[in-house]
């Protein structure tokens, strides 16, 4: 036998290894899912009780292994009932997380911007805000509320964007308004024809796998397997990210407080008079200080240039004497 040379096999072995193999790659797939699952957090209570039921299966298992051959067969139905239901959840979770990488796309434009407005009350606008985008069908994906301003990025699907500048409106005055949509259509487009690619080469290798007669041919299929569901997982990803922006636009809120201390509305005659002039003087110490501010960074060589003069000045007014 020479050193790339395989040892042959017997037919039942090379069926065990394709067995295997499939085993493996759908375990593999499994996995992956479940790891962006956790990520993600939705199965967070179901990994918990299904850490409970193994548990107690554990138990029961030793139980059975204690008591008599009836007690073991029982003990075996119990784990084949409490399996099944966790295995139709994986499968359901599985065929919801396909049906969601597959759902078309509602538009292929994305939306983003900001918006500003000035209200008399931070914390109500907030609430009027919420209650706005709950209502849209969006949500929130964060939100930074202090004591006189707030920050939030607001998802609200495309045609509510408009409504959203009209309920800022109505809340207070609104100082900026910024959009920019950009189109994603031949970014999708290159994403929908890559995955389709990468299912059609998949359902290849898993027939070649399937009709292989050599453990060369098996192992080469099982390898291309792994790396194109990966790749297509990726894929699928991408496409969700960007399903979720074409459907939602992001915009950022800016809501601040009227600055209500610094200048008070003056009526008209003798009453007026004060606030005119708490606003002028306010104004007069405003424009002082910022004076001071700007003078400040020129004392030091203005400073240097007078003391040079006056050094020439003295040295001078000597040699005259002399």
């Amino acid at each position: 036998m020479t050193g790339t040379e395989l040892p042959v096999l017997e037919p039942e072995r090379i069926e065990r290894m394709r067995a295997g193999v499939m085993d493996a790659v759908t375990e593999h797939a499994a996995q992956a899912r479940r790891r962006r699952r956790r990520v993600r957090g939705a199965l967070a209570g179901a990994a918990a009780a299904a850490v409970v039921v193994v548990g107690g299966v554990g138990i029961g298992l030793s139980g059975g292994l204690v008591g008599t051959t009836g007690g073991s067969d029982s003990g075996t139905s119990e784990v084949s009932d409490l399996e099944a239901p966790a295995a139709r959840e994986d499968a359901g979770a599985a065929e919801a997380e396909a049906d969601d990488a597959e759902a078309p796309f509602v538009t292929t434009v994305v939306t983003r911007g900001s918006m500003s407005v000035e209200v008399d009350a931070v914390d109500d606008a907030v609430a009027s805000i919420r209650d706005f985008v709950g209502g849209t069908g969006g949500r929130i994906d964060s939100e930074s509320l202090e004591r006189s301003s707030a920050s939030l990025v607001v998802r609200v699907p495309a045609g509510d964007v408009e409504p959203l500048r009209r309920e800022l409106d109505e809340l207070g005055d609104i100082s900026g308004v910024f959009l920019e949509r950009s189109d994603q259509a031949t970014v999708i487009a290159d994403v929908d024809a890559r995955i389709e690619s990468l299912e059609t080469s998949i359902r290849r290798l898993r027939a070649i796998i399937a009709d292989s007669s050599s453990t060369r041919d098996l192992l080469d299929a099982e390898a291309q397997l792994t790396q194109r569901q990966g790749e297509l997982e990726s894929l699928q990803a991408q496409r969700r990210a960007l399903r979720d922006e074409t459907s939602l636009a992001t915009i950022d809120v800016s809501v601040v407080a009227r600055d209500s201390a610094r200048s008070v509305d003056p009526g008209d005659g003798f009453v007026g008079g004060p606030p005119r002039g708490w606003n002028a003087l306010v104004d007069t110490v405003d424009a002082l200080v910022t004076a001071v501010g700007v003078a400040v960074p020129w004392l030091l060589p203005v400073g240097l240039v007078a003391a040079v003069a006056l050094a020439f000045r003295r040295w001078r007014a000597r040699r005259d004497e002399g």
